[in-house]
């Protein structure tokens, strides 16, 4: 697969839902840091893959359940 296929396959975690909470900065809708959210415009499957596995990281960290659009969690 390329990167832009990648590009592609790899959903944005955005939901809609964004604003920034105040005490760790991460989205509350996505879980994404501001320099996550402004890197995920531009970046390559490499940096977005990353982003997602944060985003897993985070969740699991915060007991949430899976972010309804991870790729990870889809059949």
């Amino acid at each position: 697969m390329t990167d832009s296929a990648a590009l592609i396959t790899l959903p944005s975690p955005c939901i809609g839902v964004c604003e920034l909470d105040p005490t760790d900065r991460l989205c509350k809708g996505c879980q994404r840091s501001g320099s996550e959210i402004g890197a995920w415009r531009d970046g390559d499957a490499q940096t977005r893959a990353a982003i997602w596995a944060h985003i897993r990281q985070r969740r699991a960290e915060r007991d949430l359940p899976p972010h309804p659009r991870d790729p990870a969690s889809q059949p």
